[in-house]
């Protein structure tokens, strides 16, 4: 058996035969889990960035030295040492045809590499030996069977060994696992190693197992690198700190991380986050099960993490309900509104109701995302989820993402809630651009039951026709055919009488949308009101909206330009009057101001409706305006976050 130092030994006589330029290869072994603990810093170390293939001598290059051309010779020495770990591969090494090996090879599903099955010494080869010749293998799986690891010190060397040895891989998946006792440190740095590797797992491992094998590879790929980090006790992700992803392509590289089921995790602060090339390829983040469950933003060192995802587009974002509610109620860097996740899934919601924030927060000027339009979310079974409960949550879903299209929802309840929810009638939420929503994976097929806000009745009566102001008049449907017919003139103040446009096109009594050709008799899955301009021509409250624009923009409160859709006149409005009328009295026409967050869609599926907001409650646009006196406080520009800096 070979003593540290011997090890040490051999290996500087590994880089001597490659080159003097190679330099030193130093190892430090801990020789306990205690040791690695009481470690505060990092001395593993590589920071040459390079952007050709490594250079090790003055004429040739790393890959040169290892020759990447299959011969019979070197396939029989691989799969003699897989056999240990992969005993039906023995049987192969009679084989004399080359091209037969490699099938042979390539089929494997997953190459075991178990290093409780190989002493140091059969390790303990020339650096780059262990050729696996550029093989496209589809998994090889690096692990220690041995769960007593009564030598840790031991394994070390050999997984080192191992790393080390390893030259020309082509690997679909490399997954290392169940190395969780070893402590891996350098002071010199290595090689660059060069590999192309698909998806990178690492499961039941160490900070020092992660950081040897992301600071000494060299992750080329071409399309897509997956980074998964499972069941581990890091506290931390100093261990991706030296992490390097290069493309040979000119497409971006997709990258995605994921971190999950680490108990032990308490701090974010990463300088993987800050990396350019990271942060300008990172596709996916995925979060789960971290910790305690419980974060801070300033004692779990979340600023370069919250930095990330407000500077990067993520197509996916995975979160659990404990850090999104940082950024939920985050008042000070607008985390919330820099969010930049296309589609957001929140998991572990403890709490039916999400916005327990004060109303104050709603006076904030920028509460609001205007970038996800996929949200997920996912409750725990202990929440309760009720048919009010999914109400009150697209409520605050409308109020906080105005640009979703797509909701799905995952009670975790014992018993569906999904007839429950297609059996509700009284749902007031708002979302502007909502196309799907789906409960418990299924859509949901929900009926809205227009209700007119019980205090537009009690708005000033419109007594005389605004001076040089278009204006659009909504008569309820049920009203049509009077008006029509003008029999409806009879029952209205004389102020109303005056003002609302007659029939000047002799319009049939039963109402037919020019646009969307629905006539009133097919009305269910409709407001029940009619859109009159003040050229004559009618549409649905549907087409209406339509016409106004679909997400008009946030920020805008004036009306978008409108033509009529059947003669093409100008009919853009300043205002909208609405035939409505008070118990026992006749009808009247009221006024409101149209702005682009006056008119919003309830899209649940076919089903629509039309609320005015702002008419005896502020809508959320003008609580935000509202706030202008507290810019100083919060409506004005966001702080940096500590330990970023604007510039990337």
């Amino acid at each position: 058996m070979q003593t540290a130092k011997q090890i040490a030994v051999s290996l500087r006589r590994k880089q001597a035969a490659l080159g003097a330029l190679l330099g030193l290869v130093v190892f430090l072994l801990a020789g306990s889990l205690n040791g690695a603990e009481e470690e505060d810093h990092w001395v593993i170390e590589n920071n040459d960035q390079p952007l050709q293939p490594l250079q090790v001598g003055p004429n040739f290059t790393y890959l040169e030295l290892h020759d990447a051309e299959p011969t019979l010779e070197k396939l029989h020495s691989l799969i003699g040492f897989l056999s240990k770990s992969n005993p039906e591969l023995e049987q192969h090494l009679g084989c004399q045809d080359v091209q037969q090996l490699i099938d042979t090879i390539e089929a494997v599903e997953c190459l075991n590499i178990d290093l409780s099955k190989y002493s140091v010494e059969e390790l303990d080869l020339d650096m780059g030996s262990l050729n696996l010749v550029c093989m496209p293998l589809q998994k090889v799986h690096i692990y220690n069977s041995d769960e007593a690891v009564s030598d840790p010190v031991n394994t070390e060397k050999k997984f080192i060994c191992l790393i080390l040895d390893m030259a020309n891989i082509g690997i679909q998946t490399l997954k290392i696992s169940n190395l969780d006792k070893h402590a891996i440190r350098f002071d010199y740095s290595l090689p660059w190693r060069s590999v192309p590797v698909k998806d990178l797992v690492f499961e039941n491992v160490s900070e020092y197992v992660i950081a040897f094998v992301t600071t000494i590879f060299n992750f080329s790929v071409e399309r897509s690198l997956s980074l998964t980090i499972l069941r581990s006790n890091i506290t931390s992700l100093m261990c991706l700190d030296n992490m390097s992803v290069s493309s040979s392509s000119n497409e971006q590289t997709i990258f995605s991380l994921t971190l999950e089921n680490l108990p032990r995790f308490t701090d974010f602060q990463s300088k993987f986050f800050q990396l350019p090339r990271t942060v300008e390829c990172i596709d996916s983040l995925i979060l789960r099960n971290l910790g305690t469950g419980h974060f801070d933003l300033e004692e779990n060192n979340m600023y370069s993490l919250f930095y990330f995802i407000g500077l990067t587009g993520l197509n996916r974002l995975i979160l659990p309900m404990s850090i999104f509610s940082i950024i939920w109620n985050d008042m000070k860097y607008n985390l919330f509104y820099n969010m930049k996740a296309v589609s957001l899934y929140i998991e572990d919601i403890e709490d039916p109701v999400i916005d327990t924030s004060p109303q104050l927060y709603y006076t904030h000027k920028h509460f609001y995302n205007p970038n996800t339009t996929n949200l997920a979310l996912s409750f725990n079974s202990t929440a309760n989820l009720t048919a009010t409960g999914v109400n009150q949550l697209l409520e605050w879903v409308g109020l906080g993402f105005i640009h979703v299209e797509n909701i799905a929802i995952y009670p975790n309840t014992a018993t569906s809630l999904l007839p429950n929810i297609q059996a509700a009638k009284d749902w007031t939420f708002v979302a502007q651009r909502l196309k799907s929503l789906r409960v418990e994976g299924k859509e949901a097929k929900l009926t809205y039951t227009w209700k007119e806000d019980m205090w537009v009745a009690e708005l000033p009566e419109l007594t005389q026709q605004p001076y040089n102001e278009r204006m659009i008049y909504l008569i309820p449907y049920t009203s049509y055919k009077d008006w029509a017919s003008e029999k409806i003139y009879g029952s209205l103040t004389p102020a109303a009488a005056r003002i609302l446009p007659k029939n000047k096109y002799d319009q049939a009594a039963s109402f037919r949308c020019p646009v969307c050709l629905v006539e009133e008799d097919d009305w269910e899955n409709k407001a029940p009101v009619v859109a009159l301009f003040e050229c004559g021509h009618c549409v649905c409250a549907e087409c209406l909206d339509g016409l106004f624009g679909v997400g008009a923009p946030e920020h805008n409160t004036s009306p978008y330009y409108v033509k009529c859709p059947l003669c093409r006149v100008d009919v853009s409005p300043k205002s909208v009057a609405l035939l409505t009328k008070k118990a026992d009295k006749k009808m009247r026409l009221v006024k409101m101001t149209a702005a682009s967050y006056n008119l919003r869609k309830y899209y649940t599926k076919q089903c629509l409706s039309m609320e005015f907001e702002g008419i005896a409650r502020p809508s959320l646009k003008r609580k935000r305006e509202s706030s202008a006196t507290r810019s100083g406080e919060s409506g004005g520009n966001p702080e940096t976050l500590p330990g970023t800096s604007s510039t990337g």
